[in-house]
């Protein structure tokens, strides 16, 4: 590969701390592959992916807890749990390509990982209900908007916390 730095490196399978270390790559040559490995513009685009497919079973998880009678907010608690599994069990499998046996300690250190942005998205959650009659109505569309929150809390502490 002419021109083109390849870099292999023996594979890290500790997927919480990938997970973390993931947007603090500063230096990527995006358009390379290390052997075995997916190339970082894949795993981006993979994540985004997968973050799209823990949007939808957040939003149809809630919006059949709504249905059935449970409270809005109430309901918004097993919606962004089965978001963050999801999102957990997809990225080991599909954007990581983690090899290492799944198990509650690296579950539980993911979740740590990621609890600011679980954080801001439940609380603009909770504000947006509160505050607007429209989501009251329609709970996704808070969903949606504590969503964003939270991917650009997430893309701003990415970008200049851990890139500067």
């Amino acid at each position: 590969m002419r021109g083109q730095m390849v870099t292999r490196t023996k594979p890290n399978h500790d997927f919480a701390a990938r997970t973390a270390r993931f947007a603090s790559t500063s230096d990527v040559n995006w358009s390379t592959k290390s052997e075995g490995t997916l190339s970082k513009l894949q795993q981006l685009t993979r994540f985004g992916l997968v973050g799209f497919a823990a949007f939808l079973v957040d939003a149809s998880v809630l919006s059949a807890l709504v249905w059935v009678g449970l409270p809005v907010a109430l309901a918004r608690v097993p919606s962004v749990m089965l978001s963050i599994f999801t999102t957990w069990t997809l990225n080991r499998k599909y954007t990581f390509r983690t090899s290492t046996k799944a198990n509650l300690s690296e579950f539980l250190k993911y979740t740590g990982a990621i609890g600011v942005g679980i954080s801001v998205n439940y609380g603009v959650f909770l504000l947006a209900l509160g505050l607007s009659q429209t989501v009251r109505d329609m709970p996704v569309i808070g969903l949606v908007i504590s969503t964003l929150a939270a991917m650009s809390l997430n893309y701003l502490s990415a970008r200049f916390l851990l890139n500067r």
